[in-house]
Parts: structure tokens; C-alpha cells; sequence
């Protein structure tokens, strides 16, 4: 993956790209893949990464990063989702890049954000997405 045009948002198209809420639920770390888990009061979204490199978990004050002018916006509305790819990573690039060259060739940076936390993972592949239908309360 090359980082040379700077530092970019792309929308990451995902079921739960353009909800009107979404909240961390849980991680788990099984050592063969990470899964994510978001939430609002329709569903539960699942993230598994089976080939992902560093990853980070973040509380809320670390979504101020990406809503700085340092990152371009080929979309305007891109403030509005919870999902997005990031081409020229700060973040990533302070990984051995040699390491990751071999280790996670053409990874890509992907952030799912929440109101309350915000994941950071690089991956060579994209996650498998998963979403259960929560029961509507009357």
C-alpha cells in the first residue's frame, strides 16, 4: 500500500456504515482472528479479522484524530459514518514498516468508530461481517 498522498478517510461501505448510532459491545482476541462487536438497538454488527496485524482500541477522546483537518475527505458528508478505510496512516506508520512489508503486504487500515471508542486494526484482508437482528422492545 503506498502512503504517499498524504492522509485520507474513505468511506468502508458495511452494514452499519450510515447507522443513527452504533456502541462498542466487546472484543475478543482468540490468537487466529479478532472480532469487533458494535451495537445500537437494532443489531449487533461482528468484525473477524483472520489476517490482521497491530490493532488498537481506543476510548472516545481518540476520534478527535480523524476529525482534524490533517486528514483530506474526498466526500464531505464522510463525518457522518462509523466505518472507513485510511490510506497514509500516521498510526500504521509507526510499525516497522520493514516488518509489516513482509509480514502484512498490501495491508489495509481499516477504523470502526463508535459514540464511545474507536478500533484501529491493519489487515490484509477485509473482515467478515456479520449482523444479528436485535428482538424490538415494545
Amino acid at each position: 500500500m503506498s502512503h504517499e498522498q498524504g492522509q485520507v478517510l474513505h468511506k468502508w461501505d458495511t452494514p452499519c456504515a450510515e447507522a443513527s448510532e452504533l456502541y462498542f459491545h466487546r472484543l475478543l482476541d482468540s490468537g487466529e482472528q479478532i472480532c469487533f462487536f458494535v451495537t445500537n438497538r437494532e443489531a449487533v454488527y461482528e468484525f473477524c479479522f483472520e489476517q490482521s496485524g497491530p490493532y488498537q482500541v481506543a476510548d472516545e477522546a481518540h476520534l478527535a484524530v480523524y476529525q482534524t483537518n490533517e486528514y483530506d475527505r474526498p466526500d464531505n458528508s464522510v463525518s457522518s459514518y462509523w466505518t472507513y478505510t485510511v490510506v497514509g496512516s500516521p498510526w500504521a506508520a509507526l510499525f516497522n514498516q520493514a516488518t509489516l512489508a513482509v509480514s502484512f503486504a498490501d495491508y489495509t487500515h481499516y477504523c470502526i468508530m463508535t459514540y464511545d471508542g474507536c478500533l484501529d486494526i491493519l489487515s490484509r484482508k477485509p473482515p467478515i461481517i456479520s449482523m444479528v437482528k436485535l428482538p424490538i422492545k415494545k
